[in-house]
């Protein structure tokens, strides 16, 4: 079974510095976590949803949602600054966005909230050495 984002970020965050931080991503290297962590960090990604976090009804813990996330992370163009996600009117792109927490594992859910917020806690530093061809176009 795949390890869901959300263990993979946290076991990241909780790394002891950079170097540490380096080594757990390039074992962790995936395009589910390069998505992730394009949408959080990228300077000129904006989420085009509201800054409060919206009413959705979490997955109940037995559902077999662990790993779901790395399907999904394609979704998140449809709630940032992109082609995909300017063509949706503000009230389909935030009934995608609940239907999309509703079905995650709900640990993965909030790393989704967190990402939207841009509020995860892996080093831009650690990122550009341990991603360096993901990150090589983004401005500082």
């Amino acid at each position: 079974m795949m390890k869901k984002l959300s263990k993979i970020v946290s076991e990241i965050e909780a790394a002891k510095g950079v170097s540490e931080q380096v080594a757990l991503l390039r074992a962790a290297d995936s395009k589910s976590l390069r998505d992730l962590l394009t949408y959080t960090l990228h300077p000129h990604v904006k989420w085009s949803l509201p800054e409060t976090d919206p009413p959705y009804k979490p997955l109940h813990e037995a559902a077999d949602a662990e790993g779901k996330l790395h399907a999904e992370t394609k979704m998140f163009q449809y709630f940032t600054n992109t082609a995909e996600g300017n063509a949706l009117k503000q009230a389909k792109r935030e009934q995608l966005f609940i239907g999309l927490l509703e079905s995650l594992d709900p640990d993965d859910a909030k790393l989704v909230l967190r990402a939207k917020n841009k509020n995860v806690g892996v080093s831009r530093e650690a990122v550009d050495v341990a991603m360096p061809d993901l990150t090589r176009g983004w401005p500082k």
